[in-house]
């Protein structure tokens, strides 16, 4: 069976009217709805009509009231967005889609939350210059680590069909969505030397497991200066610049394996099934053995050509895991829009190639004449599928 999810953040829903939104996504033949319950800041124009506010600006953080009891092993507590004025929607919502017989799974942001950062400088992300993040939290922090594990816990009082965890990042909270204004092109691998974490839970965490994190760092600082100073690009990929710094290579692989066993903790005796969202990424091998763990992975993809090379990328996603084949999210709002028979195309061809389910993202963003491209790919899929 082809699985279809419609994304949408839970202020969609509630903002428009519940009825009204659900009857929209409805229409369109979606199996389930994906509710986005915690994420960093927002400030995004709505497409539907009715819908107020039509910009929805927020710092982030949980779009739901915590349960206190869920989160007494961590310091670094829960923020409730500024956008939730009354009663919490979110038990409603999850009762009514279960009433219209949609599918239900929670979507929160394992290192991403607005404020909370700012709140707890401690556990945040910090570049080589000590800039302090104000939404990204570091993965090594083990007061982090225990909020993602909280967090999971708390949602899953809700019984979900699944939670899916996203922003399963590593980095200091220099690369933010919106970009960061430098004022001349300093080249990739500047913004990647720029996004290495040197917190102090990073540094700790990479003395633990004998890399010296501040040699990194001082490495770091005067890659960064060269470009600073000098007003010239690095040319260089990062795999080149690593060639030459093996000691900034192991102080990432130290990054990478923290990002694993944090997800490994929090994946430790779920009480619902739990996805792990990912970049989608050609070689497929991301976080591998988190991904082995999980009850399963969506592969995020932005692409917008045509239905083979979407399933292509499912195809070499199936490398992250080796017992089942991983979902896919595709920017449904962009394609219906701009490309609508690339939707319908890529639909169908994840369809044919036996990938379990699609994410469509997002339905703020998707304009009422989009729904009804949306409407077609999936009936066309619905009909390819096994």
């Amino acid at each position: 069976m082809f699985n279809t999810q419609m994304l949408c953040h839970l202020c969609d829903l509630v903002d428009l009217g519940v009825d009204e939104a659900l009857d929209r996504i409805q229409s369109t033949g979606a199996s389930g709805v994906t509710l986005i319950v915690t994420s960093g800041p927002l400030e995004t124009l709505r497409c539907h009509g009715q819908v107020e506010p039509r910009i929805l600006r927020s710092r982030g953080g949980f779009f739901f009231r915590p349960a206190d009891e869920h989160y007494e092993e961590t310091r670094t507590r829960p923020i409730v967005s500024s956008w939730l004025k009354g009663r919490d929607p979110l038990p409603s919502v999850v009762e009514t889609c279960r009433r219209r017989s949609l599918h239900v799974r929670l979507r929160i942001s394992a290192f991403e939350l607005g404020r909370i950062a700012q709140r707890h400088p401690e556990a945040a992300g910090k570049t080589a210059f000590a800039d302090t993040a104000p939404n990204t939290l570091c993965p090594a922090n083990s007061e982090v680590r225990a909020l993602l594990r909280s967090t999971i816990a708390d949602v899953s009082r809700f019984n979900p069909d699944a939670v899916e965890i996203t922003d399963l990042r590593y980095h200091s909270g220099a690369l933010t969505a919106g970009g960061l204004d430098i004022g001349f092109d300093p080249g990739r691998c500047f913004l990647s030397v720029l996004g290495l974490c040197f917190s102090e839970s990073s540094l700790q965490h990479a003395h633990e497991h004998g890399v010296d994190g501040a040699a990194t760092r001082r490495w770091a600082q005067i890659k960064l200066n060269e470009v600073l100073t000098t007003g010239q690009p690095c040319e260089d990929d990062l795999d080149t610049l690593l060639d030459e710094a093996e000691i900034a290579r192991d102080y990432i692989d130290c990054q990478t394996a923290a990002v694993e066993s944090a997800i490994a903790a929090a994946l430790d005796h779920p009480q619902q099934p739990v996805l792990l969202v990912m970049p989608g990424d050609r070689s497929g091998k991301i976080y591998p053995r988190s991904a082995g763990a999980a009850a399963g992975v969506i592969l995020q993809t932005d692409e917008s050509g045509d239905g083979e090379s979407t399933a292509a990328l499912a195809d070499t996603g199936s490398l992250v895991t080796a017992d089942q084949q991983p979902e896919v999210e595709l920017d449904a709002a962009a394609l219906a829009t701009q490309n609508p028979q690339a939707l319908v195309s890529a639909l169908q061809s994840l369809a044919d190639h036996h990938v379990p389910g699609v994410t469509l993202a997002s339905f703020g963003f998707i304009p009422e004449a989009g729904l009804d491209a949306v409407r077609q790919a999936i009936r066309f899929a619905t009909r390819s599928a096994p």
